[in-house]
Parts: structure tokens; C-alpha cells; sequence
């Protein structure tokens, strides 16, 4: 009966007329006692958790003494996401344990590649053929990326965007994006020409047509996994443990020194390559999304690319 079941809106809890003359038990902020799971504070809104979940820190707004699908007759209020950076989610964050298993997963797989490689330099002097080259670095991108997905996304049931934070850009920072990309691609080329020696792996690669194609097919598929990888999966999980200074210090000579045998003979490239790790870096630490580093990386590789097809052989 309406007389004896009056709902109280400010809270959300069935109260009777009996119990309001009743001297009530006093919380910590003089409201009545909250339903068991609510906070002492009688706002009426508990955070469900569960760690190791991966809804472990998701805030969720529920009706007092209601369920998350607002059951007894009260709508079922929208679901609070928490958010550390755009796009993604804090629930299910990744931790410093799936990254030392996932490092550890990856560097397996590329030692036994190596191994492979080193058995083929052996059975040709020495010399790696630009095919190799090319299907052994699409192989070891595509595992550390597929790796990465199963600790970022499938096990703290992600998607694909949230968990590698692939959240939507303005489209002024997508063409400043660009636009670095072709400015460094342009600033490096010219300090490649004038301190360069040629004497590196990748420039003897480059002089020849076969190596000229695999890189062009590298230049254009490599970056998306790389920057995933790096920025996507190491980065983030390092900010959280050691900060974002230093994870940014680690994930850009850690990338250096990944690719600096590509540059070994022309030392200058290793600046070059350090500078550019960094500008990615920081634009996937300033903007909380991983796309403009992709937008930089991938125009400076295509730069880089269309310039030394069109330089002279």
C-alpha cells in the first residue's frame, strides 16, 4: 500500500511511516544505515570491484539497495568508466608480471629466428638476402604484436582500440602528425647525406633493387606493429611502475638500440633514430593515444622511402 511502503528518492530505500518515528542509528554523516556493500557515507553509489578482475577498478553508480540491472522498480543508472588515458578503460590494466611474461614469450620466438637467420648467413657468406630480411621482420612483428593483444586486450577482455588506447584524434593533431613525419623524414635524409658515411647495413641494403622493395613493403607495414608494440603494450605498463619520465627514457633507447644494427657502420643514424623514438613517444604519452605516433611513424617511413626510390641509384 502507498501508506505503508514509501520510497524515499533521495537515497532510493522502501521506508515506512513506523520507521520514521523510530530515532534512527546515526551513520558517519548522519544519514540512516546504508544497505550492506554501500559506503558509509550514505551517498547511496558503491564501486564494484574485484581485484584480478577485469573490472577490478571500474566505478559502477547502482540504486541503493538495487542491482546492477536496476531490479525493484528503479531504472538502471548509466555505468561510470574511469578512464587514465582516452580511450581505454582502467579496469583490467595490464601488470608488470604480463609484461616480463609477455617480454619473455616475444624474446623466445626472436631468438629462434635469429637462430634461423644466423643458419642462413652461414649457408651464404655471410650475406643476407633482402627476402629473408623481409619475412623474418613481418614475422617477428606480427607474434610481438599477437602476443601483446592476448596481455592488452584477451585476457582483461578489451577491445582492440581500448587496449592499445587507439582512441580518436582531432584532425589538427592528425596532420601535425603528418606533418612531422615529413619534416623529420626530410631532416633526417639530410643529415644521412651529409655525415652519413654509407657504409650501414641498411644503406647497403637500399643500393640494390631487391633491398630497395623490401624495404618500401617494411616501411609501409612495419610501423603499426612496431609503434603497438613499443607504445602500445611496453610503454604504458612501464609508466605505471617506474613513472612516465623514465618509461619514456627506456622505451626510446630500448627502440634505439633494437635497430641499431640496421645503422651500424653510419653512427649517425643512431641519433637520428633516437630522436625519432622520442618525438613518438611523447606524442603517445601527451596525447593518451597511440594513433598520432602511428600517423608520425608511418609518414616518416613512407618519406624515407619515396626518397631513396627516387634518389640515384
Amino acid at each position: 500500500m502507498d501508506e505503508t511502503n514509501n520510497l524515499d528518492q533521495t537515497n532510493g530505500v522502501a521506508t515506512s511511516p513506523e520507521s520514521l518515528l523510530e530515532k534512527p542509528v546515526m551513520g558517519s554523516t548522519g544519514d540512516p544505515p546504508v544497505p550492506s556493500g554501500d559506503p558509509p557515507d550514505g551517498t547511496g553509489r558503491a564501486s564494484q570491484t574485484k581485484p584480478d578482475s577485469a573490472f577490478a577498478t571500474r566505478a559502477v553508480s547502482l540504486p541503493v539497495g538495487g542491482s546492477p540491472t536496476g531490479a525493484g522498480g528503479s531504472p538502471a543508472p548509466p555505468v561510470l568508466q574511469t578512464s587514465s588515458e582516452a580511450g581505454a578503460l582502467v579496469a583490467g590494466l595490464p601488470s608488470g608480471r604480463d609484461l616480463l611474461v609477455g617480454l619473455g614469450i616475444i624474446w623466445g620466438i626472436d631468438l629462434c629466428i635469429g637462430v634461423a637467420v644466423a643458419l642462413v648467413l652461414f649457408t651464404h657468406s655471410g650475406q643476407m638476402p633482402p627476402s629473408v630480411l623481409l619475412i623474418t621482420t613481418l614475422l617477428s612483428n606480427f607474434l610481438a604484436v599477437g602476443v601483446s593483444w592476448w596481455f592488452v586486450c584477451k585476457k582483461y577482455r578489451q577491445t582492440f582500440a581500448q587496449g592499445f588506447a587507439l582512441a580518436k584524434v582531432s584532425r589538427k593533431i592528425l596532420w601535425v602528425s603528418v606533418g612531422i613525419g615529413i619534416i623529420y623524414s626530410l631532416v633526417a635524409l639530410g643529415l644521412l647525406s651529409w655525415l652519413g658515411t654509407g657504409e650501414s647495413f641498411l644503406a647497403k641494403m637500399v643500393s640494390t633493387p631487391e633491398g630497395l622493395i623490401a624495404f618500401s613493403i617494411l616501411a609501409v607495414v612495419v610501423p603499426p606493429f612496431e609503434e603497438m608494440y613499443y607504445r602500445g603494450f611496453i610503454f604504458p605498463i612501464l609508466g605505471r611502475k617506474i613513472g612516465a619520465c623514465w618509461a619514456i627514457v627506456v622505451v626510446v633507447v630500448w627502440f634505439a638500440l633494437v635497430h641499431s644494427f640496421q645503422l651500424a657502420g653510419d653512427w649517425i643514424g643512431i641519433p637520428i633514430i633516437l630522436v625519432a623514438g622520442a618525438i613518438w613517444t611523447l606524442q603517445r604519452h601527451l596525447t593518451g593515444s597511440l594513433v598520432p605516433s602511428i600517423v608520425t611513424h608511418f609518414t616518416y617511413n613512407v618519406c624515407l622511402s619515396l626518397l631513396s626510390l627516387m634518389g640515384p641509384k
